[in-house]
């Protein structure tokens, strides 16, 4: 784990390919904005990630009390799945 701000990739890019997380703030508020996760353990995290993504871009046809609904079933769901 590594905190680096947008300047420092600026500076090193070979930061881009660093094989531990990479935790990107902003240089001047120091604020966490994002994260840089290596391919393998991106490729472990993979669909949690787009089914995260998928709800969020869709939040707004659910609304929050079906989103929230749906989060608790897809739990069970995925208990049966295993």
């Amino acid at each position: 784990m590594q905190v680096v701000n947008s300047s420092d990739i600026l500076r090193k890019p070979a930061l881009l390919s660093s094989p531990e997380i990479l935790y990107i703030e902003d240089g001047r508020k120091h604020v966490l904005k994002s994260v840089l996760l290596p391919i393998d353990l991106y490729e472990t995290v993979r669909e949690q990630i787009e089914a995260e993504l998928y709800l969020r871009e869709n939040a707004k046809a659910l609304g929050a009390d079906a989103y929230a609904e749906f989060k608790e079933i897809e739990v069970v769901a995925e208990d049966f799945a295993k």
